[in-house]
């Protein structure tokens, strides 16, 4: 996960044809209308990608292959099966069902992990952000660094990993044991 979603005006969608983008990076269409890594700082970039799409080798395991259903002794012979295929069997490629990818625009307020910038130790509240190569995010104080399409309002923190009962200084901070940290952003596309 790299963008939390806290508001959002538009959530679209379009179909994608980048082999590997990851949800935060900014996005732009090709010619032939689909949703690609926005690779440059031209004024092109039509939003943040809501879905992550990666490539499947070596990143996870592949289908649990079958649900053993009413079974009172697993090492019997014969018993019910169902196939399955759950969103990790999709190896986390948030598009494989639909060809489609969710792209954020018009507006709202994210959190954008660490890793999708490229000078994130700079990222300071009032900021502006632009795209950068690969489909990153640059955190800037001048306004000629390219197409704005957002501005940071906060610090970069640590976030809650929302489980009940748990400090953010804990073990359970989202990507705890990490430098990972959140940049808070407003979405101007």
């Amino acid at each position: 996960m790299a963008i939390i979603v806290e508001q959002h005006v538009v959530a679209d969608q379009y179909e994608i044809s980048d082999t590997t983008i990851t949800a935060g990076m900014a996005v732009k269409l090709d010619s032939d209308g689909k949703a690609v890594r926005n690779t440059d700082v031209e004024n092109a970039c039509i939003g943040l990608a809501g879905d992550s799409k990666l490539e499947a080798e070596g990143q996870t395991t592949a289908y649990g292959s079958k649900v053993y259903v009413g079974v009172q002794d697993p090492d019997a012979l014969t018993h019910n099966t169902r196939w399955t295929a759950n969103r990790i069997s999709d190896f986390y490629d948030e598009t494989l069902a639909s060809g489609k990818i969710t792209v954020y625009n018009g507006g709202g307020k994210f959190w954008i992990s660490s890793d999708i910038w490229t000078n994130p130790d700079t990222a300071a509240p009032g900021y502006i952000v632009v795209p950068a190569a690969g489909g990153q995010l640059t955190a800037s104080n001048s306004w000629e660094d390219g197409k704005v399409i957002g501005k940071i309002v906060g610090e970069a923190q640590k976030v809650a990993s929302g489980v009940p009962g748990t400090d953010i200084d804990g073990s359970m901070s989202l990507n705890a044991g990490t430098t990972q940290e959140w940049v808070p952003i407003i979405l101007s596309v």
